[in-house]
């Protein structure tokens, strides 16, 4: 069972500055924003363990789940 407390708790969490985007909403020329989507990547690739909120109204991005299978980890979905 997920637990808000436990993760405000029990979690190191890290937010990399900057606008949050779709990749289909960046612009080809748009450094800035290919640049955090990289490092979104790369940096869910190599965490410890990679979670994905699912619910009503939230998207079922495949995001996280391709930098799980990038960096060899599995993915928990939370259903919220």
């Amino acid at each position: 069972m997920f637990s808000w407390r436990k993760l405000r708790s029990g979690f190191l969490i890290y937010s990399i500055p900057g606008q949050i985007r779709h990749i289909d909403n960046v612009a080809d020329d748009n450094d800035d924003g290919n640049i955090k989507l990289f490092l979104d990547y790369y940096m869910l690739s190599e965490a410890e363990e990679i979670y994905s909120f699912i619910g009503s109204g939230l998207y079922k991005s495949d995001f996280p789940n391709y930098a799980a299978i990038i960096g060899g980890k599995v993915l928990k979905r939370i259903n919220i």
